[in-house]
């Protein structure tokens, strides 16, 4: 099988080998050449697993799947980190439409699980006909239909959103 170059994955992959959970992947490159059925062939492999990498849709997978985790373990202090957080998958994201689609599937299952702060719990509930995601312990909510900004409670509860509105 012939395997993708190192630099070819990184080409592929754009502005996420910026990203810090690509460097924490630690690829290297080593020389199928000990194996009988090895052409000599070089391969990137993943340094801790050993796992080959054959795209740079499998690298982008397992960025999205770091940074998904990084969401799904958000400690409710601040929204804005949460948010940064989410928009470092648009890189991901735009590596291929199937990373594309894979990355929107795993985020539309994860927003609705977002942890909200439990002095907002209520006040959120209230709200229920607005796009909040979760609250942070400020009160300032992450919202919109594409999860895509930021807005205090306060503000929220006095929008036609408001429930009983």
């Amino acid at each position: 099988m012939e395997y993708p170059t190192f630099s070819e994955i990184e080409t592929a992959l754009g502005t996420v080998v910026d990203d810090p959970v690509y460097d924490r992947l630690n690829l290297r490159i080593v020389r199928e050449d000990e194996n009988d059925d090895s052409d000599g062939s070089e391969r990137p492999v993943l340094r801790e697993s050993g796992d080959i990498v054959e795209s740079a849709d499998e690298i982008a997978e397992i960025v999205a799947d770091a940074i998904l985790d990084e969401i799904r373990n958000w400690d409710c202090e601040d929204v804005a980190d949460v948010l940064t957080t989410i928009r470092r998958l648009t890189p991901v994201a735009d590596v291929s439409d199937a990373v594309r689609r894979y990355v929107e599937a795993k985020l539309d299952g994860l927003t609705s699980e977002l942890p909200i702060a439990d002095a907002y719990e209520e006040r959120v509930a209230k709200v229920a006909t607005y796009p909040v995601w979760t609250c942070d312990t400020a009160g300032r909510c992450l919202v919109g239909e594409t999860v895509d900004g930021i807005a205090p409670i306060e503000e929220i509860e006095e929008t036609k959103w408001a429930k009983g509105a």
